[in-house]
């Protein structure tokens, strides 16, 4: 039967793409990284990642089981640091987000304040750079932001939230018949700024495609870039950004794009000093997360 220590494994090879990297963060092997995916996947009859050169590349039936892994993970750490004294979730707590976060983030502080009235949270928006240095500085407890990989500080904890694929959004206006190519090919392209982590993902999106945009604009505001894209004033590569219902809006098309699929992780890096109230605020964000879910 599957252990919480093969789930916590399986959350860090597809976080980090390959066995060797996920290996170091769980303090295996990468050959003992091998054995527990191939038992998972035999115990769940399913492929869960793609062999590349390059590394280990999610399946697409294997989103369905990290969900799930994440959840039971958070429910088994919730039931092994569960307090009886709650007023231990009490006292000053500063946490940001990025724009795209700021919703799910403030529904979420709602409900904590309500469960923990003794708990103040104050709540700052602000760019991703400036968050993660924050965090890191002190200045903030912890913040959500999008997954630029990498190393991490000892003293401070990732905290995967969800992820968004990266698509092609164009105006409904434009032939239902045209793929993502031939869009990007013929359209005038919005691109999203190449200078943040979502840039470089955006640049192989293109090479792997074979195609060279007519860029007429650059923009890292991805909501303002899908509002240019909805009057037709050109095509945009973009997550698709959670909760925000672009795919039910008739003024807009999405398409997946040609080869493997692209997306980028949003979480929250949180200082391991108040980890008994960051513990509390993920659980909570991805109650949110669930409700959100069954709402569309």
């Amino acid at each position: 039967m599957t252990s919480i220590r093969t789930l916590k494994t399986l959350i860090a090879v597809a976080e980090t793409g390959s066995f060797a990297a996920a290996a170091q963060r769980v303090a295996l092997t990468p050959a003992a990284v091998g054995v527990q995916m191939k038992a998972l996947e035999d115990e769940l009859g399913r492929a869960l990642f793609t062999r590349e050169a390059r590394g280990a590349v999610l399946a697409p039936a294997a989103h369905t089981v990290l969900l799930h892994a994440r959840r039971l993970i958070a429910q088994y750490e919730d039931m092994v640091s569960a307090r009886d004294d709650q007023l231990q979730i009490a006292g000053s707590f500063v946490v940001g987000s990025i724009t795209s976060a700021v919703a799910l983030l403030a529904g979420s502080v709602v409900e904590l304040k309500a469960l923990h009235p003794a708990l103040d949270i104050t709540l700052i928006h602000g760019r991703q750079a400036d968050l993660r240095n924050k965090v890191l500085s002190g200045e903030m407890d912890a913040a959500i932001f999008v997954e630029t990989g990498g190393q991490r500080a000892p003293e401070m904890d990732w905290h995967p939230l969800y992820t968004e694929p990266l698509m092609l959004v164009c105006s409904s206006r434009l032939p239902s018949s045209a793929d993502a190519r031939q869009l990007l090919n013929e359209q005038p392209m919005i691109r999203f700024d190449h200078t943040g982590s979502t840039g470089p993902k955006i640049e192989q999106i293109l090479r792997h495609s074979r195609v060279q945009p007519k860029v007429i604009l650059e923009m890292n505001s991805v909501t303002s870039i899908v509002e240019l894209v909805r009057k037709n004033l050109g095509v945009s590569i973009v997550p698709l950004l959670h909760g925000f219902g672009w795919e039910r809006d008739p003024a807009l098309r999405l398409l997946s794009l040609p080869g493997r699929q692209y997306e980028r992780g949003v979480g929250m890096l949180a200082n391991t000093q108040r980890a008994h109230i960051t513990g509390v605020l993920f659980k909570q964000l991805l109650r949110q997360i669930d409700v959100d879910a069954q709402c569309r």
